[in-house]
């Protein structure tokens, strides 16, 4: 029966030897031995105390030869066992001393054939990194860098601060013919380009050429922006250019936001294809900025209908001698009708380029897949823009014509004695038979009001 052997007691806790102080990892013997000196030492005494701090040494000293010497009383057979094995372990260590050599011999080849050109591949790499890095933004700067440049040649006409005052009364004024269709949407796409070089490069922006070159590129942005809200501005579209499916040229500009008839001739070049120019302003402002294509619509359609208005009502101060003026107001309206229309239909029929970037630095809500009709429809909550003139016209005018009765009540009662047609043939004439049953054409609904706004002066 084999005997079992007790584990020796290594209890080193004493009420008299702290050994804690001595195993501790932070345990110094000068600073203990410096602290046993000042604990019986002052600096005032002229001879230093030794005795004490070695007496207290030699008990501690003391106190543990006589635990190991107890330890060892009570353990010896473990200890003599454990003496006894000691060489039989000996034995081992030359057999282990091959393996142990034949292994350090493999990591020193590690060592040399693997790691060390692993680590000098490490710095190859790193050094390839930075390289590719910098070749990145060598590629991207020199891509913005051609970008701006060719922005820079597509807006010089109109780049400069005296090419074109920032509110200009005619078409003339503006210089709509400054830059060309084609060059006026390659210039918004250079823009939204350049924007998107800079979305995916963040790094160009520790260049200090770009901080440069950006800072001043809203301000040409700006101009651009300008540019195409002043081709919408003063848009037209005379009756050929309607009934050509808006393939021909226009020659004549629109009343601007004044309402003024004295617009009408307002200096469009001759030879100019506002209807392409148009659209592809239309389509620039989407790419750069759609909040401001659905603005300038809807100024625009505001401007039609006040200049309508506007004709109209001064027309009615000779209705009591002659027609002449009155169906001059109606035609111009009318041809303001067919404007709204050709405009209706070419952001329909408008084709976006596969390759455009829609950039908007204001809202990130917008759809790049949204057709140029679809955009304006659904921001001006529309789904015709004649329909919405001619309701427009037609509340506008039920208003005016209202308080122009009721201020000139005796005029009006000669305007009703005048041989003139009834009112739902003029308003079959204004708005229904010029348009041959076209989009410009009023509907039913628009046709009734029509007819409401203009009862009180025929009949």
């Amino acid at each position: 029966m084999a005997q079992t052997t007790t584990p020796p007691t290594t209890d080193l806790k004493s009420e008299y030897v702290d050994y804690e102080v001595y195993l501790q990892d932070s345990f110094s013997p000068i600073v203990f031995a410096n602290s046993l000196v000042q604990a019986t030492n002052d600096l005032h005494d002229l001879d230093i105390d030794l005795q004490t701090p070695n007496k207290r040494l030699r008990y501690d000293l003391d106190e543990v030869e006589q635990r190991i010497t107890n330890l060892t009383s009570s353990n010896y057979q473990d200890l003599i066992a454990q003496a006894s094995s000691a060489g039989a372990v000996a034995k081992t260590l030359p057999p282990l001393r091959t393996s142990l050599e034949h292994i350090n011999s493999s990591y020193a080849k590690l060592q040399r054939d693997i790691l060390a050109p692993y680590y000098n591949a490490q710095k190859l790499y790193t050094a390839l990194k930075r390289l590719h890095s910098t070749s990145g933004l060598l590629r991207a700067l020199t891509w913005y860098l051609y970008l701006a440049r060719q922005l820079a040649t597509l807006l010089k006409p109109i780049a400069s601060p005296s090419a074109v005052p920032d509110n200009p009364r005619s078409a003339r004024v503006a210089n709509l013919d400054a830059i060309s269709a084609t060059d006026l949407l390659q210039a918004a796409q250079t823009v939204s380009e350049i924007r998107a070089q800079i979305k995916s490069e963040p790094g160009l922006r520790s260049l200090h050429v770009i901080r440069t070159h950006e800072s001043s590129l809203g301000k040409v942005e700006q101009k651009l922006v300008h540019h195409c809200q002043n081709i919408i501005k003063f848009y037209t579209s005379n009756p050929k250019s309607f009934e050509n499916d808006g393939a021909s040229i226009v020659r004549t500009s629109s009343p601007s936001l004044s309402g003024s008839t004295n617009n009408i001739h307002s200096g469009i070049p001759a030879g100019l294809d506002y209807n392409t120019l148009i659209t592809h302003a239309c389509y620039s402002l989407f790419l750069l900025k759609p909040e401001a294509l659905a603005s300038s619509i809807q100024k625009y359609h505001v401007a039609q209908i006040g200049a309508s208005v506007n004709d109209i009502v001064r027309s009615l101060s000779s209705l009591n001698m002659t027609m002449m003026r009155f169906n001059s107001a109606l035609t111009a309206s009318g041809e303001r009708a067919k404007s709204i229309a050709t405009l209706n239909k070419l952001l329909r029929s408008f084709d976006r380029p596969a390759t455009a970037v829609v950039i908007d630095s204001n809202s990130d809500s917008v759809d790049a897949d949204l057709s140029l009709w679809d955009f304006v429809s659904s921001s001006l909550d529309v789904t015709s823009l004649s329909n919405v003139y001619w309701k427009d016209l037609a509340r506008n005018l039920e208003t005016q014509i209202r308080d122009f009765t009721h201020n000139n009540s005796n005029m009006v009662k000669t305007i009703h004695f005048k041989n003139y047609p009834s009112t739902k043939e003029i308003v079959n004439n204004l708005a229904v038979k010029p348009f041959n049953g076209s989009e410009a054409a009023a509907q039913p609904e628009e046709i009734k009001l029509l007819v409401r706004s203009l009862a009180p002066l025929f009949r």
